[in-house]
């Protein structure tokens, strides 16, 4: 499979070497953080680090090449404790 991967953390470094162990083709790695970036360069895998994720030529860069998939992992909080859904229950 073709990936490209976006992540940081220890979740996102868990991630992308278990992708490598099972000879995924990562295409591209977006780090977050030092710790991914590192090892990506010293793994020698194309690394990009854009200002903007979304700006155009980026994105068209990625788009040219043609993955299969678009892996983000973060090891960040997505949501803050206690919240509540719509009949008032915490979550």
């Amino acid at each position: 499979m073709r990936i490209i991967f976006y992540g940081g953390r220890q979740a996102g470094m868990i991630v992308l070497l278990t992708l490598l162990s099972l000879r995924e083709k990562v295409l591209c790695v977006v780090p977050e953080d030092d710790i991914v970036e590192k090892t990506a360069r010293l793994l020698k895998l194309n690394i990009k680090e854009p200002k903007d994720i979304n700006d155009r030529k980026f994105v068209n860069y990625l788009k040219s090449l043609k993955p299969d998939l678009f892996l983000c992992c973060h090891g960040r909080q997505s949501h803050k404790k206690n919240k509540k859904d719509s009949k008032n229950r915490e979550y």
